[in-house]
């Protein structure tokens, strides 16, 4: 079984890490709509802004907290991923939100840290809420998958990568289940 402060600093850096896959992946499923299926492009945009603000939330919680060698390892943000966000958006017209990328890069990790009761309350509400956005995230992906497996909807995204996200969501729902 985990710290308290081990729970609180694990949780933070698996937040950081899956919530951008899963605002990157809501992304893709977004924009490889065509307009016929106008609200599936519509509810997939909901699942990226949804991870946009939880993000900001896990961002908000983690300077100070999360280890230096997660911040320096690239698992949170690249020395790409900030221009790789503005050509998305300038090609696509979906606005992204840069300055949580910006925020991600300004995040500063501290060695072993004491228990906060606070903090601790916060990141356990954090993550019933990250599992809850999965969740639905994971419905959205499975029913999609179906419908495009039995050529009821189009998407350029191909049945491989939507199985692909879909196993990656179910994944981080399983990790945040383990904390």
């Amino acid at each position: 079984m985990l710290s308290t402060t081990e729970f609180i600093r694990q949780s933070l850096e698996l937040h950081l890490f899956f919530a951008r896959i899963m605002k990157e992946h809501s992304f893709f499923l977004q924009i490889g709509f065509t307009p016929k299926n106008s609200k599936l492009m519509e509810q997939a945009d909901r699942f990226r802004m949804e991870f946009d603000k939880f993000l900001c939330d896990v961002i908000s919680l983690s300077n100070g907290v999360v280890s230096p060698s997660v911040l320096k390892s690239g698992e949170v943000v690249t020395p790409y991923t900030l221009n790789a966000e503005m050509a998305s958006a300038y090609y696509t017209g979906v606005a992204i939100p840069t300055s949580l990328t910006e925020a991600e890069k300004g995040l500063v990790g501290a060695p072993p840290m004491k228990y906060d009761q606070r903090l601790e309350q916060r990141v356990r509400r954090i993550n019933e809420i990250g599992m809850e956005l999965v969740r639905a995230l994971a419905r959205f992906k499975t029913k999609l998958l179906s419908d495009v497996l039995e050529c009821r909807v189009f998407t350029v995204n191909y049945p491989l990568l939507i199985d692909h996200i879909l196993r990656e969501a179910n994944f981080y729902f399983e990790m945040i289940q383990r904390l």
